[in-house]
């Protein structure tokens, strides 16, 4: 089973992430909107985040890739309508995907992570 962690503020987005989440055959998603929240969930070991540059607490998105990527190994996805202000390391290392969101873009992506799932 794959497990995806959604670090998005605004729920309808989260929800609409969730949505394609599934449609890729991803069944084991936990939603967070902050650093503390994302911090609490660590014990879920995401397989891969998709996140947001600004959360609920602020810029804090890059520091839950980091701590995910550290900790868990996880891949990261990041969604965001402001891809310059992401250091150029994230750029390299981490999927950028601008919003406002093309839902294929994201489906491409997801399937890109975990090649053997099959929508």
């Amino acid at each position: 089973m794959h497990r995806l962690l959604i670090a998005e503020d605004i729920p309808a987005i989260a929800a609409y992430i969730e949505n394609i989440a599934h449609d890729v055959g991803i069944d084991a998603i936990k939603l967070v909107d902050s650093i503390e929240s994302a911090r609490a969930a660590i014990t879920f070991a995401p397989d891969v985040a998709v996140i947001d540059l600004n959360l609920a607490d602020g810029f804090t998105g890059p520091l839950i890739a980091d701590e995910l990527h550290r900790r868990c190994d996880t891949r990261v996805v990041y969604l965001t309508a402001n891809p310059d202000l992401l250091p150029e390391a994230h750029h390299i290392s981490h999927k950028v995907l601008r919003k406002p969101l093309i839902a294929r873009e994201l489906h491409d992506a997801l399937l890109g992570t975990f090649p053997e799932v099959v929508a």
